[in-house]
């Protein structure tokens, strides 16, 4: 197996990168979404600009973003001091994520942003993602490789209420329009965990080594 996931790595990126390596010899591939994959930020609209006249769709909101830098998590007060913090004080990561589970803050949060994107299909972020992994989908299978696509559920909040469980179950059924099947390994997860919360740590809700190993699991299990 080769990972060739990368740092702040999202479709759009991947269609660049797989134009410059050599693929003759790759059967399958998986494709595995992370929550924040939907959200335009200035790097990824300089590969969207770049792609332009390739892709199937350009998200006009990129021109915005590109001209005045300001994107989904320089947008709001309160995004700009967590920007501002998170580099310089473990105290404001912890009191952050006490914050984010607190109704009247929480929907400030650019985490809550993203599960609006995942529910409206009329968005641009959220046509972009669609058009992006369906551009992937016709072109692995121009070269026959097998091609499938699942998602890094939300670990930090393993229960069956967790809103964006349910946000990523909109969006399957939005890819399902186009043509793209989406693997869901939410309710592996939940008959799999051994905590309701399977972070990295207090102050880095990314996955734990544990929840990796589910998830690796759920790819063997499923997908191979």
């Amino acid at each position: 197996y080769f990972n060739f996931g990368m740092p702040l790595g999202n479709p759009i990126r991947y269609i660049e990168f797989i134009e410059n390596i050599e693929i003759n010899n790759v059967s399958n591939v998986i494709l595995t979404l992370y929550f924040n994959d939907i959200a335009f930020d200035r790097s990824s609209c300089l590969f969207y600009q770049k792609l332009k006249n390739k892709i199937y769709f350009y998200p006009k909101k990129c021109d915005e973003i590109l001209k005045t830098n300001i994107h989904f998590s320089n947008n709001t007060l309160l995004k700009k001091i967590d920007n501002l913090l998170e580099n310089k004080s473990k105290i404001w990561l912890l009191l952050r994520e006490s914050l984010a589970s607190i109704p009247f803050f929480n929907k400030h949060y650019t985490r809550s942003s993203f599960a609006k994107l995942y529910d409206q299909s009329e968005t641009d972020e959220n046509i972009a993602l669609i058009q992006d992994i369906k551009y992937l989908k016709d072109y692995f299978e121009e070269k026959q490789i097998k091609f499938k696509i699942t998602y890094f559920p939300d670990v930090n909040y393993l229960k069956a209420n967790n809103s964006n469980a349910k946000s990523w179950k909109k969006f399957i059924k939005i890819g399902a329009q186009s043509d793209i099947e989406i693997n869901d390994p939410w309710e592996f997860f939940l008959k799999n965990k051994n905590s309701d919360n399977m972070s990295w740590s207090l102050t880095d809700m990314h996955p734990g080594c544990e929840a990796n190993s589910i998830m690796s699991n759920y790819i063997n299990n499923n997908l191979i």
